[in-house]
């Protein structure tokens, strides 16, 4: 199964994430407990969120998984960790229809040290517009702490696929 995709994340969506956290009013934002923050971008009508969905659609068609339906609780987001921030170990449920929830992320910002996803207890190291798939609704996921000032940004797009789509993805 491959965890590491060979995706680069294009410079265009790049430039137009960072102007977004750094630019975005706050209201777009839900902050957590854990040094970390993020913004569901389905629920806004902004250009971000058409050019997103645009670039998810062909991401997730280069795994040959063009029938998959919006992931409703996070969809395609941004997450934005400070120093300690991380995410904690989690599996993600399914759909009522039993399909199982993929996301594509994309490391945007690479922190100094940490901030690496750990999947199923395995450490991946993530360079700075690679990407890794996370076939969330079956494995385990957390990452490792951000360490430094320098923020890990991460694009995640999110989707329910069926399984039987998935099974003939290029992901294996």
């Amino acid at each position: 199964m491959l965890v590491q995709l060979p995706f680069k994340l294009d410079p265009g969506i790049k430039k137009n994430i960072l102007d977004f956290v750094s630019s975005s009013d706050a209201s777009y934002w839900v902050n957590n407990t854990l040094n970390r923050k993020y913004c569901i971008l389905n629920r806004y009508n902004l250009p971000l969120t058409f050019l997103l969905k645009e670039y998810s659609s062909n991401i997730f068609s280069q795994l040959n998984i063009t029938k998959q339906t919006e992931e409703e609780i996070f969809g395609n987001f941004i997450g934005v960790h400070n120093e300690n921030g991380f995410v904690l170990s989690h599996i993600d449920s399914k759909n009522i229809y039993g399909w199982e929830h993929v996301r594509i992320n994309f490391l945007v910002n690479k922190p100094k040290e940490g901030g690496m996803p750990i999947i199923n207890n395995e450490l991946f190291k993530i360079e700075e517009d690679c990407s890794w798939l996370n076939l969330a609704s079956k494995w385990k996921h957390t990452s490792t702490p951000v360490v430094g000032d320098t923020l890990r940004i991460v694009l995640s797009l999110g989707a329910f696929v069926s399984p039987a789509e998935l099974h003939e993805a290029k992901i294996y």
